[in-house]
């Protein structure tokens, strides 16, 4: 059987037998791959450079849904708040070839001077969430993506402002 997913994510695999005749004996391997998952993860990130606050791009035009992360990587967006409002980030991946996500995997928002991390990411059943206090000014703030290891990912990134 042969599934292509629309997005990156938790899927299921559910397995079930059509007789009540007999003990049921399977096997079951699943492979995870794609055309998405293919070559270089530089393949497969629309908004390179933004390597840095200084390079952000803004997330309203910027790529967000099965953008590549390469290992060592970082991702850079900006985003601009209304005063008192909170700042929320949330991200999934999956690896390319091999890693684990939660320990491979950073997300942070980060103030308008580009170097204070206000928030990090925090497990959240199969996501990463970040989320601020609310911020007093205007100024452009970052929604920082990073690899903190020789591993691949493909991401999703949704950012919100309330």
């Amino acid at each position: 059987v042969t599934y292509e997913a629309e997005r990156t994510g938790l899927h299921y695999v559910r397995v079930f037998r059509t007789t009540r005749m007999g003990v049921p004996d399977y096997r079951i391997a699943v492979t995870v791959g794609g055309a998405q998952q293919q070559g270089d993860c530089a393949d497969n990130d629309p908004n390179e450079p933004n390597e840095s606050a200084r390079e952000g791009l803004d997330y309203d035009d910027a790529a967000s849904e099965g953008v590549g992360l390469c290992a060592m990587d970082e991702d850079w967006f900006v985003v601009v708040p209304t005063p008192n409002s909170v700042i929320a980030a949330n991200l999934e991946a999956i690896p390319i070839e091999n890693g684990e996500f939660f320990a491979d995997v950073r997300l942070d928002i980060i103030a308008a001077d580009g170097e204070t991390v206000l928030a990090s990411g925090e497990q959240f059943l199969d996501s990463l969430d970040a989320q601020t206090e609310p911020v007093l000014s205007s100024e452009e703030h970052y929604v920082r993506v990073r690899s903190a290891s020789s591993n691949g990912y493909i991401y999703d990134l949704v950012v919100f402002i309330f």
